[in-house]
């Protein structure tokens, strides 16, 4: 309905596991592992911290609109 920070991270996350995936079959070279490294960090952090913190703003957005 009105969340859409958590919307647009949900595709993003989603695009970054498939990518992960894809990732995971190539061969072990240079522009592959760096994409890969950031893709994993960008992947804990979001479970980690992002949630919470895109859940506060969120509520937040709320309360400013009502």
């Amino acid at each position: 309905m009105f969340k859409p920070i958590s919307k647009i991270m949900f595709y993003f996350i989603a695009g970054v596991c498939l990518l992960l995936g894809w990732l995971g079959q190539v061969p072990v070279e240079e522009p592959f592992i760096f994409l890969a490294q950031s893709c994993t960090i960008f992947y804990f952090i979001y479970f980690f911290f992002g949630i919470f913190i895109i859940n506060k703003i969120e509520q937040l957005l709320i309360i400013i609109k009502s």
